[in-house]
């Protein structure tokens, strides 16, 4: 057992386990910065989605299918980001991403004058747990938070905020455990396999300690963008499933928007093979 900043990891793999401090010591500081040690859980949901696990982290690391199946999501990120950054820096076509690049930038310069941590941290198929990280604005017209109007989701900042910068942290542990941090609240995704065709894709809504529900947010409104999304993803990566096990199903080439999958598809061949 493991505990980084409040996170409790638990290893169940009869090999040795990775060296933990070594691989996650660069996440430390964005973790603390958030206070995740000094969190509490606002809300949790569980999803049953009858579908593999596999098609379920694939459809998450992708937002090619954003436009089409997210409107509400799609409301607060303009659509430049999304083509650009979508499932986080290097998921989106070179051409997207140096279009965007003056925006992240600028961003960028005044999350740091602000004194507010930044990281980037990238896989590709020889990484040893496929972590990722980064943080990136929510988007480029002033939103504070992830909502569906974009003001903050609750009245207290967590950690070691003392203003909004506007920006979203993503820290990804691996393929089936995921942290997205606002300033004022963050989220914990985990995706359980329950069998072949069943997977839990469980969330967990945190804020500060001292925030009270009723008062400094309210359940609802803190989870109403990420309940709609997710809602909408079951329902799609359902209906992917079913058109897989259809015998019509023939597979086709990856979008320019679908790196990261290809990543991860091949990472998780390597670790077959290993």
């Amino acid at each position: 057992m493991q505990v980084l900043e409040g996170l409790v990891f638990l290893n169940l793999a009869r090999e040795a386990p990775l060296e933990f401090d070594a691989l996650y010591a660069d996440y430390k500081p964005m973790l603390k910065f958030h206070g995740f040690s000094k969190a509490k859980i606002a809300h949790k949901e569980n999803y049953p989605t009858a579908a593999n696990w596999k098609l379920v982290v694939e459809n998450f690391i992708e937002c090619y299918h954003c436009a089409s199946a997210h409107p509400q999501y799609c409301s607060v990120h303009p659509a430049d980001q999304l083509l650009a950054l979508g499932a986080g820096p290097g998921s989106g076509p070179e051409a997207a991403e140096r279009a965007y690049a003056g925006k992240l930038k600028a961003w960028e310069d005044k999350a740091l004058e602000m004194g507010h941590e930044t990281i980037l941290v990238t896989s590709d198929e020889h990484s040893s747990c496929f972590r990722m990280a980064s943080r990136i604005p929510i988007n480029d017209q002033g939103a504070l938070s992830e909502t569906r109007d974009g003001s903050p989701a609750c009245k207290r900042l967590m950690g070691d905020f003392e203003a909004y910068d506007g920006g979203e942290t993503a820290l990804v542990f691996n393929p089936v455990s995921y942290i997205l941090a606002f300033n004022d609240f963050a989220l914990m995704f985990r995706f359980t396999p329950r069998g072949p065709l069943a997977t839990d894709v469980e969330l967990t809504w945190l804020v500060d300690e001292q925030s009270q529900s009723g008062v400094d947010y309210d359940v609802e409104r803190l989870s109403e963008m990420w309940d709609i999304t997710t809602r909408q993803d079951k329902t799609i990566t359902e209906n992917n499933q079913l058109g897989i096990l259809s015998d019509r199903y023939q597979p086709g080439p990856y979008s320019q928007q679908e790196k990261m999958v290809d990543k991860y598809v091949r990472w998780y061949l390597r670790q077959l093979g290993s």
